[in-house]
Parts: structure tokens; sequence; C-alpha cells
């Protein structure tokens, strides 16, 4: 509804607007710029855009850091290592060190040792069948004396302690030559 006026007055007319004709183009002023003042306000803009740019990827980054803490649950049982006083010097740790790398070493030779035995056994697959009388044989020899060596040395000293030796005199004395005996002095 288009509400009329009490006056008497008619609204003026719609003003027409003033455009040129289009055959002719407009012309704007541009200001003109010297090459300086150009190439400092690019200066400035690349400035501005980049130190925009540089503070976009700061913020990132400390949001990216922060979203990895967040997401981090590992937190480490921290040892205090001792203090001056209550540390032993090196000079008195040492004997203590080589005396546990001996063990360790002798540990490893012995485990070695084993292991070339029990290899060696492995490839001996010979069990010869052993009658009655030589086992109790066996079983009566030391287990250290294969051979019967201590067997033997033991009669040996028994001769060489007769009870009719006193001690300090020999049982047997060989008789030399006078040359023999010089040389020997």
């Amino acid at each position: 509804m288009v509400r009329k006026e009490s006056n008497s007055k008619k609204p003026d007319p719609p003003k027409a607007k003033s455009n040129p004709p289009k055959s002719q183009p407009v012309e704007k002023k541009k200001p003109k710029i010297n090459e300086k003042k150009w190439e400092r306000y690019y200066e400035e803009k690349c400035k501005k855009f980049l130190q925009k740019r540089e503070e976009e990827l700061e913020k990132q980054r400390k949001e990216k850091l922060q979203k990895e803490l967040a997401e981090e649950t590992f937190k480490p049982n921290l040892i205090s290592r001792p203090n001056e006083s209550t540390r032993i010097p090196l000079m008195k740790r040492l004997p203590i060190i080589i005396a546990k790398k001996e063990e360790e070493l002798n540990k490893l030779r012995k485990e070695k040792q084993d292991q070339m035995q029990e290899a060696e056994m492995a490839e001996l697959t010979f069990h010869p069948k052993i009658n009655e009388t030589s086992k109790i044989l066996a079983s009566s020899v030391h287990k250290d004396d294969l051979f019967g060596y201590l067997s033997v040395t033991k009669s040996k000293f028994s001769v060489m302690k007769h009870p009719q030796v006193k001690d300090g005199e020999e049982l047997f004395k060989p008789k030399l030559s006078k040359i023999s005996e010089a040389l020997a002095v």
C-alpha cells in the first residue's frame, strides 16, 4: 500500500542517471608512483606477509607440540646419582671391578670347556661290553688313577722309607769321578 500524503504535492519524478554514452570509455586518473616508492611498498608488503606466515607456522608448531605432549603418558623413573661424599674412589673400586671381570671370564672359560668336553663325548659312540671281573677291578681303582700311577708311586715311596733307614741317611749314593766331583762343587 502506498500512502498518500495529505498535501496535494506530487512526488518528484526520479532523477535520471547521468551516464556517459557507452561509446566513450571513462578514464580514471591514476596516481603516479615512482619506482622507489613502489619497491618500498612491495618490500613492506612482503615483510608483513612473511611475518604473518612465520607467526602462523609457529602457532601451528606449538599446537602440534602441545597435542603430542598431551598424548604422551611415559614418565621415567629417575634415579638420583650418588653425591660426591658417598661415592667410592676409583682406586678402591678397581680391585672389585677386576675381580668381577675375572669371575665372569672364568665362568665363560668353564662353560666353553664343558661345551668342548660334551662335544668330544658326543663323538664317542663305542661302548664295550665289560665282564664282571673287569667291573670289579675298575671299581677298586681310584677315579684319578686310571693307569695305576698312584699305586706304583706309593709303593716306591714305601720302599724309600724303609724302617732301617734313619732320617738324613741316603739309600743311594752314586760314585763320581774326580772330575765330576770338581764340577759339582
